[in-house]
Formats: structure tokens, C-alpha cells, sequence
């Protein structure tokens, strides 16, 4: 997500926040959320969630049969865990940077995680230098 969203390779700069609300057994089936929460000139925070699938049945084709989704058609899961990345911008020449777009939330809870995510920027950096 740090690169689709900086159109370059990103530098990870730390792991804010993880929060593992239920054990991942092996074999299970895991699907990653990721997105861009916040955003200051050259610093991108994003939410990672982490869900688990519940197949019902493998069929005939060795593919799952069903798992679960919801009355539109999503394929949807049990959260699992929670993470929240730091990453900055590379250099373009020596003291060039380029300042990122701003997040721009839809949603009421879109709005919640920018809030946080901006609170903790204010409160714990990282830095711009």
C-alpha cells in the first residue's frame, strides 16, 4: 500500500502499534487489509487487519467451496490482528523531498482511524527530519 500510494520505494521506519486479538492456527486462510490513514509530508502511516477465513468445504476442483461472505458478495472474515506501519518517503536528490497527497477519509470510521492516526502523529513523530 506504501508504495502503490508514494509511487516509490518506500523506507519502513517502524512498527507503531500490534494488536493480536485472536490466534492464527497453520493452515488457516488470511486475508491482509491495508490502508493509508495518515499522511504528513514525507511520513505515511497505515492500518494493516488481518481477518481469518472459515472455509466449509474443499470441493471437487481442490478450491474452497464456500467461505464466508456477505449479502453483496464480499468475502469477508474473523479479525485476527491488527498492526499499524510507519514508512517515509525516499529522497529524490540530496535535500529534495516531495510532500505526499493528503488522506482524504469517506467514512465514518475512515474518519476515526485518520483521527487516531493524526493524534499520534502530533503526540509521538515521527519527525520530519
Amino acid at each position: 500500500a506504501a508504495k502503490y500510494f508514494m509511487g516509490a520505494q518506500p523506507i519502513a521506519i517502524g512498527l507503531d502499534e500490534a494488536t493480536f486479538v485472536q490466534p492464527i492456527s497453520i493452515g488457516d486462510m488470511l486475508v491482509f487489509t491495508a490502508k493509508v490513514v495518515h499522511t504528513s509530508c514525507r511520513v505515511v502511516r497505515i492500518n494493516v487487519t488481518v481477518e481469518v477465513l472459515n472455509p466449509i468445504g474443499i470441493g471437487p476442483d481442490r478450491k474452497v467451496a464456500a467461505i464466508s461472505e456477505t449479502f453483496d458478495g464480499r468475502v469477508v472474515g474473523h479479525r485476527s490482528n491488527r498492526m499499524v506501519f510507519l514508512f517515509l518517503t525516499p529522497q529524490l536528490r540530496k535535500g529534495e523531498t516531495r510532500c505526499l497527497k493528503d488522506v482524504v477519509p469517506d467514512t465514518y470510521k475512515e474518519i476515526l482511524m485518520h483521527v487516531d492516526a493524526r493524534r499520534r502523529f502530533k503526540e509521538e513523530g515521527p519527525s520530519e527530519e
